[in-house]
């Protein structure tokens, strides 16, 4: 069976991984070198404990959060399954494991809606892992229409001293938009490096502008003088855009929409998807992908989306409400008390 994959990022590459171990001919066309052009704070949050720790490019396990809402809370993350990592490195790991596994890997090779009718026809099935670009949802002229509820951030690399935050990192939660930002940092060296940056998810709403708010954080968190040695940016989806089946196309990671809709993160579910969409071509069954990862992920998409739409409606007073209360059920483990707090706060 001749499998093409397009994309050789998170998504992509699990898939391949998975496909060639059982002996599937796989092809990857990735549109830049792997590793490359990276738009990603680089926290890997496996939350469901599905994924494990990234076999490379580790910087260090986040022990702590602070998280700011309306006061400074300390969350003991230690249990949490919480890494920051270097994305360049682990795809670049993955990618030197495929290559030993005679995946063959084209570089440097977009793929657009022409060459995807092209590429449909050359093999037996395509994995979609192209992102927010969507190409098999393009090309059949629905990507907009997925593409209604995304996310829209803007993040900085600044060098500087984040010496404060060894094993940590810092989010805090707009006072006035349905959004956050965050400081992961990379080093936390006195000449260190992190990623800056902000989101919104709710990127229609007036009196938004992603740059100001990124300047004001900056001056809050004392980091106006450093020195911004690269700027990124650009969509988030996290509207699920079923069905994961289109022809002979399975949609994977982004370009399913499967980030989170609460954090915007989505390492842990481009891993799972490329994986279980793999395994449903090597079993002769890729009719059961789509079912069969909604109901591994049916909680945790499920709880996350009811506070997105909470927390879009009543505001930052809920957020702070219930991080309280998982606080005070989780006095011992934030994991076990963040689970007590949804299931008795939420109704699903």
């Amino acid at each position: 069976m001749k499998i093409a994959i397009i994309g050789g990022g998170p998504a992509g590459l699990s898939a391949a991984k998975i496909a060639a171990k059982n002996g599937l001919s796989v092809t990857i066309f990735e549109r830049y070198k792997i590793g490359e052009r990276i738009n990603c704070a680089e926290g890997f949050f496996d939350f469901l404990g599905i994924c494990g720790k990234p076999e490379a490019g580790v910087l260090f396990p986040v022990k702590n959060i602070q998280l700011k809402i309306k006061s400074l809370h300390h969350i003991d993350s230690s249990e949490l399954n919480l890494w920051i990592i270097d994305r360049q490195k682990w795809q670049s790991h993955m990618a030197k494991q495929l290559h030993e596994m005679s995946v063959e890997i084209f570089e440097e090779t977009p793929i657009n809606t022409e060459n995807l009718e092209g590429l449909k026809k050359d093999f037996d099935w395509l994995i979609d892992a192209s992102g927010v670009s969507a190409l098999a949802m393009k090309s059949h002229g629905d990507r907009d229409q997925y593409r209604g509820q995304h996310a829209l951030t803007l993040q900085y690399k600044l060098e500087g001293d984040f010496s404060k935050y060894k094993n940590s990192l810092k989010a805090g939660l707009g006072p006035h938009f349905h959004g956050y930002y965050w400081i992961f940092p990379k080093s936390t060296s006195v000449n260190g490096a992190a990623n800056v940056g902000i989101g919104t998810f709710n990127p229609t709403s007036r009196g938004i502008n992603l740059k100001e708010e990124l300047s004001r954080v900056l001056e809050e968190e004392n980091l106006r003088h450093y020195t911004v040695l690269e700027r990124r940016g650009g969509r988030i989806p996290f509207h699920p855009a079923t069905p994961f089946l289109r022809d002979n196309v399975l949609l994977v990671g982004d370009t399913a929409g499967l980030a989170s809709p609460l954090h915007g993160g989505g390492l842990d579910m481009a891993l799972l998807s490329g994986k279980m969409a793999a395994q449903s071509l090597i079993k002769g069954k890729p009719q059961t992908y789509e079912r069969l990862f909604l109901r591994k992920t049916r909680y945790k998409m499920a709880y996350e989306r009811k506070i997105h739409e909470l927390w879009g409606e009543l505001g930052i007073d809920f957020m702070e409400r219930s991080i309280k209360t998982a606080l005070f059920f989780g006095q011992r483990n934030f994991r076990r008390g963040l689970l007590r707090a949804l299931k008795s706060t939420i109704k699903i």
